[in-house]
């Protein structure tokens, strides 16, 4: 199932289209209601705007009281209104480092945005986090890239070794389990090797996070297409 990505950014526009698993349109256009029903339309059709319009203005709050914010709206490949969240701009070094390590908690329809220049690796950790996030990267076109679940640091940890991986020119942050999925939708698929001649595989972790958890023959998700979106179908 494909989702879309639309977010309107008060200082600037951005305009970029997704496609795939979990995918989505950046976009900068905030609309009078008039938009169709598009699942690629860069505009917000009028329930998105109304749900826009009913966002908290009361996040961002504390040290990040003065970031600029974008709506971002979720769109299924249905053209359907998945979630909105309201997103702080992380477009700056030092907002980037602090992230939202300074926050006790955010609310549901909260977020924040990171932005680039361009696509480019970069690795995220959880250095003080008082709360789990879900780490979404998205390249420059707006395609999701990568989606991690981040668990909050437990009681002995600072999160600087809880390190998350992705390539792309944007970053969300929303809170844990904002992506999670408890009616089959794919949100993670590992290639697990056999363990060498000389490991007993105990040290081969793949973490995910989801209510079932289906193994098949290595490499079968890339004989049969098998993607990040795609929905387990089964008797429960």
């Amino acid at each position: 199932m494909a989702v879309g990505v639309i977010f309107g950014m008060r200082r600037r526009q951005l305009t970029a289209l997704l496609a795939g698993g979990l995918s989505a349109a950046l976009a900068g256009c905030q609309t009078d209601g008039t938009a169709t029903n598009d699942p690629d339309s860069d505009e917000f059709t009028a329930a998105e705007q109304a749900a826009v319009d009913r966002l908290d203005p009361e996040w961002p709050t504390g040290p990040y009281t003065s970031y600029e914010t974008t709506p971002v709206v979720v769109r299924g490949d249905d053209g359907e209104l998945r979630g909105v969240v309201l997103a702080a701009i992380a477009d700056t070094g030092d907002k980037k480092r602090l992230g939202l390590s300074a926050a006790e908690s955010m609310p549901a329809d909260g977020g924040m945005l990171f932005t680039y220049d361009e696509v480019g690796e970069h690795t995220y950790i959880m250095p003080d986090m008082s709360f789990g996030l879900d780490i979404i990267f998205a390249d420059d076109d707006g395609e999701i890239t990568e989606i991690h679940n981040a668990a909050k640091p437990g009681p002995d940890e600072n999160g600087a070794t809880q390190t998350y991986p992705g390539r792309g020119q944007y970053v969300f942050e929303v809170n844990y389990e904002w992506t999670a999925d408890d009616d089959g939708e794919i949100t993670e698929i590992h290639n697990a090797a056999k363990p060498g001649p000389d490991e007993n595989g105990a040290t081969q972790t793949y973490p995910g996070r989801g209510q079932y958890v289906f193994e098949v023959n290595y490499e079968w998700t890339a004989d049969n297409d098998v993607a990040v979106g795609d929905r387990l179908v089964f008797e429960r």
